[in-house]
């Protein structure tokens, strides 16, 4: 092959390139002694328009515990695989002997991959609670940053 390279260096090279499959999608099953049988479903949309947006659902069930999460994920022009943005919400739902707890939560991040390794986050995060626990009931609202 290199006997084709040109008086100028150059050596002709020739890629194929295959998209991502528009979904992919997740089945499990699973025992765990805390909750026993467990299934969950993942299903992940890599490339949802033209500007690179992505997004990804999670769903979780077992007896005791349910959740759902959604994620979407926003990559700024300058940067699209280094510099994004997030949005994620979730529900979850426990039911453990004397303890019911339901949460609903949301978060707006901005993420940063840097050459160290080392990817830095920006998120405002909110945060619903309700539980009782025996004959206790609570439910705190949060508003947080995270770093």
């Amino acid at each position: 092959q290199f006997a084709k390279v040109g008086e100028n260096m150059e050596l002709p090279l020739f890629v194929t390139v295959t998209p991502r499959a528009p979904n992919n999608v997740e089945l499990g099953l699973g025992f765990a002694t805390d909750i026993g049988e467990r299934t969950s479903m993942r299903w992940r949309q890599p490339w949802v328009n033209a500007l690179g947006h992505s997004m990804e659902t999670l769903v979780r069930y077992s007896q005791p515990e349910q959740s759902v999460e959604f994620g979407y994920r926003i990559p700024t022009k300058e940067s699209t695989l280094q510099k994004f943005y997030t949005l994620t919400t979730a529900y979850n739902a426990e039911n453990h002997t004397d303890t019911n707890e339901q949460s609903l939560s949301a978060s707006v991040g901005a993420v940063w991959n840097v050459s160290s390794g080392w990817p830095r986050n920006l998120t405002m995060n909110v945060s619903y609670r309700r539980f009782e626990q025996g004959l206790q009931e609570h439910d705190p609202f949060l508003l947080y940053p995270g770093v």
